[in-house]
């Protein structure tokens, strides 16, 4: 049973919630300050005088230094929302989409002065799909934190949990993202320029660009039309060119272009998934057209990441 609970000075849109459960459980909530400050000391003494037999640290956003780490019987534990080592630092389910990550874990380890870096107690991993936002990834990685937390908490609780020290070699510290970081770069592929929007917006800043001086938020575009935006006439400007072969976005069921031959129309193209999750399509050409075949082949190769079957 919880015994007391402790918020993030640096994020007081919580501070409210918290401390409702915090009173239907009837427990201490209490506020961590900076380290710096001249109420530390107090918060430190507060804290240890719960007599913890353990500190469970979930989705929090401060540090917690040796001096709070030493006052539990079993130490802490926090539960991480990535894989370790590779995740370490805020915002993981964010930079594992961004980074095309196609799936993700939550990792409870123990903690020590240096962020994410303690042994590993246990993970589950979750799969991350093509079509999720942050959102779906979070909801599925929450339902595996609660089985996680039912399976392993008594081991640790008891003293009997296992551990496993980090690869360090493969470790990674990601920063904390600022809604800066949300701008469209056009030199990227369609795919790394829609995992970018997936993984931003819905209660987060969005992904942006500027177009005319205005500044311009996008949220959930499937692969067609963030395609749209990319390519000509869209606002990324790029072109899709062999020789007198020009493929131009346009609406459709997954990814679709016009074939212009000089000017003037000639076929459409269509890209259609075979096996989204594999990332496998197929490309058809109507009327046949091999020149615009062989460059939409290579747009969902490079563009998309998609192997091209039959």
């Amino acid at each position: 049973m919880p015994i007391g609970i402790v918020a993030a000075s640096n994020r007081p849109q919580y501070h409210e919630e918290l401390a409702r459960i915090a009173t239907g459980r009837g427990v201490p909530l209490l506020i961590q300050p900076l380290p710096q400050s001249d109420e530390y000391a107090d918060f430190v003494e507060s804290a240890r005088s719960l007599q913890p037999d353990l500190i469970l640290c979930n989705s929090y956003s401060m540090i917690l230094r040796a001096d709070l780490l030493a006052i539990a019987v079993r130490g802490a534990v926090n539960v991480h929302g990535g894989k370790l080592p590779e995740f370490r630092g805020p915002n993981p389910i964010q930079w594992a989409i961004i980074e095309g990550e196609r799936e993700t874990a939550v990792t409870m380890h123990v903690m020590t002065p240096h962020l994410d870096a303690g042994d590993v107690i246990a993970e589950r991993r979750v799969p991350i799909r093509l079509a999720d936002t942050w959102r779906d990834v979070l909801n599925r990685l929450q339902a595996a934190t609660d089985e996680l937390l039912s399976a392993e908490l008594p081991a640790v609780l008891s003293g009997t949990a296992k551990c496993s020290p980090q690869d360090n070699r493969v470790a990674r510290h990601r920063p904390r993202r600022r809604a800066e970081d949300g701008r469209i770069d056009w030199s990227l592929s369609v795919g790394r320029i829609y995992d970018l929007i997936r993984a931003l917006g819905d209660g987060i800043p969005p992904a942006f660009y500027e177009e005319g001086g205005d500044i311009i938020r996008v949220e959930r575009l499937s692969l067609g039309e963030v395609t749209m935006l990319v390519f000509d006439p869209g606002p990324g400007q790029r072109r899709l060119v062999r020789g007198d072969v020009r493929l131009l976005p346009t609406d459709g069921e997954f990814v679709d272009f016009r074939v212009l031959r000089g000017g003037a129309e000639t076929a459409i193209v269509r890209i259609e998934p075979i096996d989204l999750e594999a990332r496998v399509a197929r490309v058809r050409v109507e009327p046949e057209d091999g020149d615009a075949e062989a460059l939409a082949v290579e747009f969902a190769r490079t563009e998309l990441g998609f192997a091209v079957g039959g």
